[in-house]
């Protein structure tokens, strides 16, 4: 079980670091996509009314201002994705965690039908969500196999423990045994007649 588990901590981060490295590497493409669909999103996000106040406050937010820093997000995507996925192969809990939901805003953003219908091939889309949802789970179960680590620390705590104690009792019967033998010298002993 151990193995097995280790196997897909391995798989699951060779999967995030590919698609890291994929950012860098083809960062063009990765520009391109995010910038046809951002200006979308962001008329889409200024549908929603409690949204429209703080998205009109930022200009930077807008689509014209925000897509000169596209290059930079697309880096800082790949890096985080390299990062926390050699954290993910390490079994560090958090780092899945941070992996899960990132991609649940990923997801949210490029492969949301409700706002890119009309752009895009439906069922390819929901595929994809479908794709990212088992990752998403796979991420959440991303831990070292520590249960067995504890299970020994406390067999050995309890056996500790439960020496010490048996040691106790025996210092304790001792004592109750030489406090018996000395009150037996301090009684006067009867004369057979």
């Amino acid at each position: 079980m151990r193995l097995t588990k280790f196997i897909g901590r391995i798989l699951l981060a060779i999967l995030f670091v590919n698609a890291g490295f994929s950012h860098f590497l083809n960062q063009d493409s990765y520009i391109h996509y995010f910038n046809i669909r951002y200006p979308i999103f962001y008329q889409y996000a200024k549908s929603i009314p409690f949204i429209e106040s703080s998205l009109t406050q930022f200009e930077q937010l807008q689509p014209t201002n925000f897509i000169k820093y596209t290059p930079q997000l697309i880096q800082a995507l790949g890096f985080t994705q390299i990062l926390f996925g050699f954290g993910v192969g390490l079994g560090i809990q958090k780092a899945g965690y941070l992996l899960a939901f990132l991609t649940v805003f990923i997801t949210i953003y490029a492969h949301n039908p409700l706002i890119y219908s009309k752009q895009v091939d439906i069922e390819r889309e929901y595929i994809q969500i479908i794709f990212n949802v088992g990752i998403i789970g796979a991420l959440f179960l991303v831990h070292k196999n520590k249960n067995n680590n504890k299970n020994k620390d406390t067999q050995i705590s309890c056996s500790s423990t439960s020496t010490q104690e048996l040691k106790k009792t025996e210092q304790a019967k001792q004592k109750n045994s030489e406090t018996a033998k000395q009150d037996d010298s301090k009684k006067p002993k009867a004369k057979a007649q």
